[in-house]
């Protein structure tokens, strides 16, 4: 998060800022770290976590959301961060919630280069991206705000259409 931030990869995932505090801010939260934590949570508290795993729903942390409405984020087991698993609750998967015994950054990586035996996402837009595009959160509200695609570079055919 240092080096990169917050952001896009391709409009199909973003990756969230860290904030202070896990609970939601006012309202539903969706998009934040902590709505999404917050959301993930209550995910593993009605309907159960994935099996195997015998941590609460209070340790998963959010650190991002796909464009299939899958939420990505670490299962906190570890004392070191450097060996939380990544935890995805895959909206169209069955089941539900999976474990992959790797960092945010290798998840990616294998994502990226399929390296998994199946997209663990539910939609395959970054399934194999052979140069997926990232794009930091102010650049993205700059380049929309003055009508351009953040992930094109092309003007925005909608844009000021609905204000």
């Amino acid at each position: 998060m240092s080096t990169y931030g917050a952001g896009g990869i391709d409009e199909a995932l973003s990756v969230l800022t860290p904030e202070a505090t896990t609970q939601p801010p006012a309202g539903p939260g969706f998009g934040s770290m902590a709505g999404e934590t917050a959301i993930m949570r209550q995910i593993w508290a009605t309907d159960g976590g994935p099996g195997g795993i015998t941590a609460s729903p209070d340790s998963v942390i959010a650190w991002g959301v796909s464009c299939g409405a899958d939420i990505l984020g670490w299962v906190t087991v570890d004392e070191d961060p450097d060996n939380w698993p990544v935890i995805v609750w895959e909206r169209h998967g069955s089941p539900h919630w999976k474990i992959y015994d790797c960092g945010m950054v290798e998840f990616l990586r294998r994502l990226f280069a399929e390296g998994f035996v199946e997209c663990p996402l539910s939609d395959t837009s970054l399934w194999g991206a052979p140069a997926p595009h990232f794009v930091h959160w102010r650049e993205e509200q700059r380049r929309r705000e003055s009508g351009i695609d953040p992930y094109t570079g092309e003007p925005d055919p909608y844009f000021g259409e609905f204000d």
